[in-house]
């Protein structure tokens, strides 16, 4: 092989491994992209979500999840006990607030749960208590865009919202 060329891929393999290292921290905070449609990816979500009466659709709205999921995403959930919610898991639960919120596992402590987003630098500062927790995220549809406002599924029912909150 040429010199050049073993220099060259000397510099992308490093390139490459600095990214996947340090990629955390040089995020953009964009959500995913999607040539889906809203109407598309909510009606997908729907047939999923019809599968099983456990199964719940939120749209989500914020930034601190990252390449997951952002404010042009619906979340699929199914309940799930405590037991079953392990870390690096991504949950829906209920701030003290009553927020519907989706962030990731960083601690199971069995009575409650050390949470953060993704993208966030600081674990959430209030610990989720076991009866908080709505369920695990299981899938993601992302769309294109979806519209500010309420959305609804095609039996004229509400799409609840799932914040993704830094702190």
């Amino acid at each position: 092989m040429p010199l050049i060329v073993k220099r060259l891929f000397k510099t992308y393999t490093r390139l490459l491994l600095a990214t996947a290292f340090f990629g955390g921290s040089l995020r953009t905070f964009a959500d995913p992209i999607s040539s889906a449609s809203c109407e598309e990816a909510l009606a997908m979500a729907e047939r999923i979500a019809s599968k099983n009466t456990s199964w719940t659709i939120y749209r989500t709205v914020g930034s601190s999840m990252g390449d997951f999921f952002g404010s042009n995403s619906f979340i699929l959930v199914k309940k799930v006990s405590m037991r079953e919610v392990k870390g690096g898991m991504l949950i829906l639960y209920r701030s003290s607030k009553g927020m519907p919120t989706a962030h990731r596992v960083i601690e199971n402590r069995g009575p409650w749960l050390k949470t953060a987003g993704m993208d966030n630098t600081k674990m959430d500062p209030i610990y989720v208590k076991a009866d908080a927790v709505e369920g695990i995220v299981f899938g993601v549809l992302h769309a294109a865009e979806i519209p500010n406002g309420p959305v609804y599924t095609s039996d004229g029912r509400e799409v609840a919202v799932a914040y993704c909150k830094s702190y």
